[in-house]
């Protein structure tokens, strides 16, 4: 369990693609092997774990088992943990996998990541919510919003995204706009009020909700 066999467990990915339906399970378990040893390794490994991840993932798309989704995303998991390394390596190959979840063209998936997703930035999230007992510092919320709107943007910028406007619930723009805009912007810190707005014009410039005479245009 090395940097170099998941390198080339990835090559192998590249190479198959969608022929790779035999070996789903062995993936399958290859990742849960590998999360389950997360504490012992070292950040260039813990990177390479990471972006294996983030191939199957992708490569697997549609075939993705929704267990895999609820054991990567559910509260305490080590996908959440590796979200506070401070390895920047780590950290970009951690945004990777949850771009690579927010990118699945299964809808059930995906609404199922962004659920949960949902349900850790909303104080208030209406419905079961599978982070609803889980607890933060200032300094950790303040680093798991910053990354969701990472991992969000993505969809948020998708021009004429049927996906971002209709699919997902609550909308993106409800979500920017009236779930997670305070009663009093200017008490968020900086980096967070100009994330949150810069990614709510981005996207309703993209989806055309300003109406022509806008002066945010």
């Amino acid at each position: 369990m090395d940097e170099n066999g998941n390198e080339c467990a990835w090559l192998l990915l590249s190479l198959l693609q969608s022929k790779t339906c035999p070996a789903h399970e062995t993936l399958y378990e290859l990742i849960d092997l590998e999360l389950s040893h997360v504490d012992e390794l070292i950040d260039i490994a813990l990177a390479s774990v990471m972006k294996l991840v983030a191939k199957v993932i992708k490569e697997l798309g549609a075939n993705l088992p929704m267990e895999l989704v609820h054991t990567l995303l559910k509260p305490q998991s080590p996908l959440l943990q590796l979200r506070f390394n401070p390895s920047s390596m780590v950290h970009s190959e951690t945004v990777a996998v949850y771009h690579s979840l927010l990118n699945l063209k299964n809808i059930p998936l995906l609404k199922e990541v962004y659920r949960v997703l949902v349900g850790e930035l909303e104080p208030l999230h209406v419905g079961e919510n599978p982070h609803a007992d889980t607890k933060y510092s200032y300094e950790e919320a303040h680093f798991v919003v910053l990354l969701h709107f990472k991992a969000l943007a993505d969809i948020a910028n998708a021009s004429n995204s049927i996906i971002g406007m209709w699919v997902l619930q609550p909308s993106i723009v409800d979500l920017l706009a009236v779930r997670l805009m305070p009663r009093k912007l200017s008490k968020l810190p900086s980096d967070l009020q100009y994330a949150l707005l810069y990614m709510l014009y981005s996207h309703c410039s993209k989806h055309n909700h300003f109406i022509s005479s806008s002066g945010l245009l």
